[in-house]
């Protein structure tokens, strides 16, 4: 007895079928064949036990209720898989219909078809941010009564951000407020310092030019070490530490807006419907896809997806080194294209196969690495103990980055003249905002090269005799081959004034 009831105490499985009961000389002749103490040792403190009919009623009725315990763990086994496969019912294997990703590049909403990287950086950072800055410099000076310090101007503030623009280019060595909501307490702004600068730059940045068909949103990282309660550690980014804000920037590199880490959000936009949304994603939930194991075994371009018929959600996997993950309600699978790839075993180049939601997220999903990369190559470094200069003179940057993008747009294929590389650009600007309403340069200037900005402000172009090299010099206004003594004070430039003022007149004029 003891035998058959260990037998039918053991978890049936849960596609196993319904056992079938047993009759009494069904039972009978299974009491007959059950091995005795001599031949089954291991049951040797059992084989005293006599089967009487009683015991073979008590036996039948032992089996009758393990079928219906097993019979009930049956039908729960099964009405809990057709709740799921009604849950899941939505989520059908089709395809999206076929959506082509043409994604186009940057368009200047500009009037004026020459503009200069001054002209570019004063429409993203523009008068209203100067006046702030000027507000809170003044307001700063009159709090802590600095008697020593002069009042704050315009034209200091735009000479300091050009000496930060030339230092990051050229390495050298180098608060309380009333207003502000305590933390803890309601409407408490982590970023109250900063928060009117971020919010004119996110309206300037969108004001002069056309979104771009294709974007992303990504995390950026600000670096910083200090010591701030908004600042991260991320482990897997090659900047570690530093503020974490997220940003959405076109294919072309140009970022549109950009929001702090953390910012309260109390009214929420509706999202327009007609948006098309693809992305990566970590995990699938309950979506019958796939495991990793099983598309490993199918190899590499190894594909797998799943489309929700309400939301018209395509979920796709697919197998490359790795599985990856990604949804979109705009792009589909088919066509199936090829991509090529690195095979280690054969150490040679082979093609894979690719869905187009693939190869459209990575045609789209750069904008703000692009981003990234140009922000890093001449990053204003200026040390300090203050956790706000970080960020601002990241906005700097990426104001800086802005216009330059609007730069290469506007001025497309033209004139090599105009091809200017972003060292070249931020240098011009550099001088340009350190010089432009300065009535003359601090030391000898670069005279193979005058910015622009510079040469056309009409502010103390004065001829003057060049005391620095007494031979004549030819003047450098294009197509005059005369030589001269005389050069512009503020320009330093060779400039033809004594037969033929006109060479100076048109030199300074546009």
């Amino acid at each position: 007895m003891d035998h058959a009831a260990s037998t039918s105490n053991e978890p049936p499985s849960k596609l196993q079928k319904r056992p079938k009961s047993l009759s009494v000389n069904e039972i009978s002749a299974f009491l007959d064949d059950y091995p005795s103490g001599s031949e089954d040792e291991a049951l040797a403190d059992d084989s005293d036990e006599e089967f009487t009919p009683d015991n073979i009623q008590d036996l039948m009725h032992q089996v009758s209720e393990s079928s219906d315990e097993e019979s009930e763990e049956l039908d729960e086994v099964v009405e809990i898989t057709s709740d799921r496969r009604q849950r899941m019912s939505h989520l059908v294997k089709r395809d999206r219909r076929f959506a082509e990703c043409n994604p186009s590049s940057l368009v200047p909403k500009l009037e004026n078809e020459n503009p200069s990287p001054l002209f570019l950086f004063d429409l993203l950072f523009d008068v209203n941010l100067i006046d702030l800055f000027v507000l809170e410099s003044n307001k700063y000076i009159h709090l802590k009564s600095l008697t020593n310090v002069k009042t704050i101007t315009h034209k200091n503030i735009r000479q300091f951000f050009g000496m930060l623009m030339q230092m990051s280019i050229m390495k050298l060595p180098q608060r309380h407020n009333s207003l502000e909501v305590k933390r803890g307490q309601l409407g408490y702004d982590p970023f109250f310092k900063i928060r009117p600068l971020i919010t004119i730059l996110n309206d300037n940045f969108k004001k002069y030019v056309e979104v771009e068909s294709h974007q992303c949103v990504d995390e950026q990282i600000v670096p910083f070490k200090g010591h701030h309660h908004q600042t991260v550690y991320m482990n897997k980014n090659p900047i570690k530490w530093g503020y974490k804000l997220w940003a959405r920037a076109g294919t072309s590199g140009y970022i549109y807006q950009f929001e702090m880490t953390g910012d309260l959000k109390e009214n929420v936009t509706q999202i327009n419907s007609s948006l098309g949304e693809s992305g990566k994603v970590n995990r699938s939930g309950k979506c019958p896809l796939l495991t990793d194991k099983e598309m490993k075994t199918k190899g590499r371009g190894s594909v797998d997806y799943r489309l929700d018929k309400n939301s018209e959600l395509i979920v796709c996997k697919w197998f490359d080194n790795k599985s990856v993950l990604l949804a979109s309600n705009i792009h589909s699978i088919e066509p199936i294209t090829q991509v090529k790839r690195y095979n280690k075993s054969k150490k040679e180049h082979v093609f894979v196969s690719c869905p187009t939601i693939v190869k459209n997220y990575n045609q789209c999903m750069g904008g703000l690495d692009k981003a990234d990369m140009l922000l890093s190559l001449y990053r204003i470094f200026h040390k300090s103990r203050k956790w706000y200069k970080r960020l601002i003179f990241h906005f700097i940057d990426m104001a800086v980055i802005n216009s330059w993008q609007l730069y290469k747009a506007k001025y497309g294929n033209r004139a090599s003249e105009n091809d200017r590389s972003l060292v070249k650009y931020k240098l011009e600007l550099a001088q340009a905002l350190m010089h432009s309403d300065s009535p003359q340069l601090i030391g000898r200037a670069i005279t193979s090269a005058v910015v622009q900005d510079i040469r056309y402000d009409r502010i103390d172009h004065l001829p003057m005799r060049n005391r620095e090299n007494f031979s004549m010099q030819r003047c450098k206004l294009s197509g005059c081959k005369s030589k001269t003594i005389f050069i512009c004070k503020k320009c330093k430039v060779s400039l033809c004034i004594k037969n033929d003022p006109e060479c100076f007149i048109a030199y300074h004029s546009k």
